[in-house]
């Protein structure tokens, strides 16, 4: 540009040539000045875009921190969810994509389809898999009472394998779930005929339409929970009498029955061997992995495609809230090492374990637990990092992240427990 107006100040006029040179340089400086505004504005529009995206991501930052706060001071709120795992969580309930996409929280963490046109009653009731074991390892028996309270699936000092052990862990479990429903359908039907809620029903798609309410079945999508506790003392306890009894035959079926009957007393060794032994779920190995999901898949698949008595279906939720607590004080000592009367594991995790291969691992566990130190002003583990990152969501996670923070003390490295021995 600063060459094109030197070779017009150089140039005298002096005919028509000379002048379209003039006004070509002209046209030059023109198209240059017009092009170095242009470079201008988009640089300022880019500093804008910069600052809008760094403003977004501080304001983001800020949210999600403030979020991990409250929750470490024990507020238990925000949770953090996964849109994607709950669409496809959604789609398996019959409904359309466009539904999914506008999934809606049903109870506590339970997705459903949107547009206003679920009724969900989250919870018909929960079964507690350290009785199940117990009721298994007693045929039927419960030992604290010595009443038969369960169904009598043989005397497991003659099964065979871990595979008949959990054929008739099966059994108990669906015969328990059985019981639960039968109980929840009775009490459906009554709450159409005395307790129909007119107003939810007005404004709950389909009801109108069916000239139902939500208790008759009028809602377009109709759901019903069926919850579980202790899911991972049941893989555990099923990886430990795999390995001890069958596999190792480190102890005997009748050695076991006897000291889970008196809570481990004068059998520590054989406790600390259930406990260190076999392989622990939520440490990324797949063997007692693949026992948890084998087991919450069959009684999803089963349970899944029982009616309740308004035509909804019910819903499979590894979802304890604090009753692991109350189901854990009224059951005796576990095959995993667990002793009697201590709570269950919390939700999906694991309660008593070292997480032995990393922190990484735990984000595959499909509710997360972290342990903090909660007598600092900060967290000391990376929960923002951990939440904010796209691992909490790429692995499919979508209940929200949990906090449990023992007081008074700092955990770090790989020492990242669930829980104190006693359940704090």
């Amino acid at each position: 540009m600063e060459e094109c107006q030197r070779n017009i100040d150089n140039t005298v006029s002096t005919g028509k040539e000379d002048q379209e040179k003039i006004d070509y340089w002209k046209a030059c400086i023109i198209q240059c000045q017009g092009l170095i505004t242009y470079a201008h504005r988009m640089a300022e529009e880019a500093e804008c875009q910069a600052a809008s995206c760094t403003d977004e991501k501080r304001k983001k930052e800020e949210l999600i921190r403030k979020g991990c706060k409250m929750i470490q001071e024990g507020q238990a709120n925000p949770g953090f969810f996964n849109d994607y795992a709950a669409m496809k969580m959604t789609l398996g309930k019959g409904c359309t994509i466009e539904e999914a996409r506008d999934w809606t929280i049903v109870g506590c963490i339970q997705p459903g389809p949107g547009g206003g046109s679920t009724d969900g009653s989250p919870d018909a009731g929960y079964v507690n898999m350290g009785k199940m074991i117990e009721f298994v390892l007693h045929n039927g028996v419960d030992p604290r009472t010595g009443k038969l309270m369960g169904l009598q699936t043989g005397d497991p000092r003659e099964f065979k394998n871990i595979e008949e052990f959990k054929d008739a862990l099966k059994k108990q479990i669906l015969h328990h779930y059985k019981l639960v429903t039968t109980g929840y359908n009775i009490m459906q039907g009554i709450h159409m005929l005395r307790y129909p809620v007119i107003f939810a029903s007005m404004v709950t798609k389909g009801c109108v339409e069916s000239g139902k309410s939500v208790q008759q079945g009028g809602a377009k999508y109709s759901t019903a929970g069926l919850f579980i506790t202790g899911a991972a003392n049941m893989a555990d306890s099923i990886a430990a009498i795999e390995k001890c009894v069958y596999e190792d035959k480190d102890i005997t079926m009748d050695e076991l029955i006897d000291a889970l009957d008196h809570n481990f007393e004068g059998q520590e060794r054989m406790r600390q061997l259930l406990l260190n032994k076999p392989e622990k779920f939520g440490n990324d190995e797949a063997h007692v992995d693949g026992i948890y999901r084998e087991m919450m898949h069959f009684i999803a698949d089963e349970v899944q495609q029982w009616p309740d008595a308004r035509g909804g279906h019910y819903s499979f939720n590894v979802h304890s809230q604090t009753i692991n607590v109350s189901h854990g004080a009224v059951c005796g000592a576990t095959p995993d090492g667990r002793l009697s009367g201590e709570p269950f594991c919390d939700n999906a995790i694991i309660l008593n374990h070292l997480f032995l291969n990393g922190r990484d691992v735990f984000l595959r566990i499909p509710a997360i637990c972290i342990c903090a130190d909660s007598s600092q002003s900060e967290l000391r583990l990376p929960l923002l990092q951990v939440v904010s990152s796209n691992k909490y969501f790429s692995v499919g996670v979508q209940s929200p992240t949990e906090i449990n923070a023992p007081r008074g003390r700092t955990l770090s490295g790989r020492q990242w427990f669930c829980a104190d021995r006693n359940g704090v």
